[in-house]
C-alpha cells in the first residue's frame, strides 16, 4: 500500500481502531506508523493518556471475551450448551459500552425420545 492508500484507509477507521493499531505499532511497516501518526496526531488523540485509557479498554474487552456464555436448556450435565467463534465486523461504541459484531453460534442439544418404547418378548427367545 502507498502513503495514499493509508492516510484513506486510517481516516475511515474509528478512534477505538486507530488506538487499537497504535498499541501494537511493532507489527506495523514504517510507512503504516508513520500514516497511524499522522492520523492520531489530526484526531489528536496522540497522547499517552488515550492509548493508556485504549489499552484498559482493551483488556476489559478481552476479559469480556473470557466470560462464559453459559448454557441452554436444563440439561448442562449431558452437554447440552451453546458456544461462540469469531467476532467479525466488530463495532464498539464506548459511550454506550456496547459492541455489534457477527458471530457464530453452535447449539448442541441432548437426543429428545417421545413415548414409550416397549418390546414383547415371544416364549422360547433370548435376547
Amino acid at each position: 500500500m502507498n502513503m495514499q492508500e493509508l492516510d484513506s484507509e486510517y481516516r475511515e477507521k474509528t478512534d477505538s481502531e486507530l488506538l487499537r493499531l497504535a498499541m501494537n505499532r511493532e507489527q506495523l511497516t514504517p510507512e503504516a506508523n508513520v500514516a497511524l501518526s499522522g492520523e492520531l496526531a489530526r484526531r489528536r488523540i496522540h497522547s499517552r493518556t488515550h492509548l493508556e485509557a485504549a489499552r484498559l479498554e482493551e483488556q476489559d474487552r478481552l476479559a469480556e471475551n473470557e466470560k462464559s456464555i453459559g448454557t441452554l436448556g436444563f440439561f448442562p450435565l449431558f452437554g447440552a450448551g451453546r458456544m461462540r467463534f469469531g467476532r467479525a465486523g466488530r463495532l464498539y461504541d464506548a459511550g454506550s459500552n456496547l459492541e455489534r459484531f457477527k458471530t457464530t453460534v453452535f447449539i448442541v442439544l441432548p437426543p429428545y425420545t417421545h413415548g414409550n418404547i416397549s418390546g414383547r418378548a415371544e416364549p422360547g427367545l433370548t435376547r
